[in-house]
């Protein structure tokens, strides 16, 4: 998902449906970001349900952001921290 989210955003000619269409086909990342636009940070004054929405008020940068902090996240959880 973080790949194909940042050769959207990198096209000029992709909206942001666009990258909102890649971030709802991973339903554990369109919750983060979700969580993160409804969260006191951002004191949007209505629940925000949509990922097109959210994408509008935390921003694309932010986005991809939390998206490679998922992915990096998720690829590394299985691993053991104790070696």
């Amino acid at each position: 998902s973080v790949t194909r989210l940042k050769a959207c955003m990198d096209d000029e000619a992709s909206s942001i449906d666009d990258i909102g269409d890649i971030i709802a086909f991973d339903p554990s990342l369109a919750t983060q970001l979700l969580r993160v636009a409804n969260s006191a940070l951002y004191r949007f004054p209505n629940k925000i349900d949509t990922v097109t929405r959210a994408i509008q008020v935390v921003g694309t940068r932010s986005t991809y952001d939390l998206a490679l902090a998922y992915g990096v996240s998720q690829a590394f959880s299985d691993v053991d921290g104790q070696r």
